[in-house]
């Protein structure tokens, strides 16, 4: 799905179909030496639904990725973007205050990747059971987010 080269590496991202128990997609993106294809650095993104895409901008190599599960009727997801420089890969979003994965950002919504757009969707209950447990889900668009407003720190 991408393939970019820097000095003595290669940044890849490669998507593979997964039939464990029901049809799943994964995404591999990756750091290798050009000259002998070591595996220097990978991310596994897997999910219902994975996606990921490569955009160059005048400050480095960027990969959005996002995934969705829509199991049993309900919704979930995450995503971010990573920087690919100087033969590593770097999260860059989102990010909570120290600096790692923000995992809370994605509570309750879910992800999709529309060509070099990220979009994130509100996951709505529909349906709880007699305990009061979500069993049914919808998602409405909440947003667009371009890496544009990533860079800037818009979102």
């Amino acid at each position: 799905m991408g393939y970019a080269e820097e000095k003595d590496v290669a940044y890849f991202i490669i998507k593979k179909q997964n039939d464990f128990c029901r049809t799943q997609e994964e995404v591999y993106v990756g750091v290798l030496d050009s000259d002998t294809g070591e595996l220097l650095q990978h991310q596994c993104y897997g999910n219902t639904a994975s996606d990921a895409v490569m955009i160059e901008k005048e400050t480095g190599l960027y990969i959005l990725y996002a995934t969705e599960c829509r199991d049993f009727g309900l919704h979930s997801g995450y995503g971010g973007a990573l920087l690919a420089k100087d033969g590593m890969l770097t999260q860059v979003w989102p990010l909570t205050p120290e600096g790692t994965y923000d995992d809370d950002y994605w509570n309750q919504h879910t992800a999709g990747l529309n060509g070099e757009t990220l979009e994130r969707y509100k996951v709505i209950v529909t349906e709880v059971s007699p305990g009061d447990t979500a069993i049914r889900t919808e998602v409405e668009l909440e947003r667009t987010i371009t890496l544009d407003e990533i860079l800037a720190g818009a979102v």
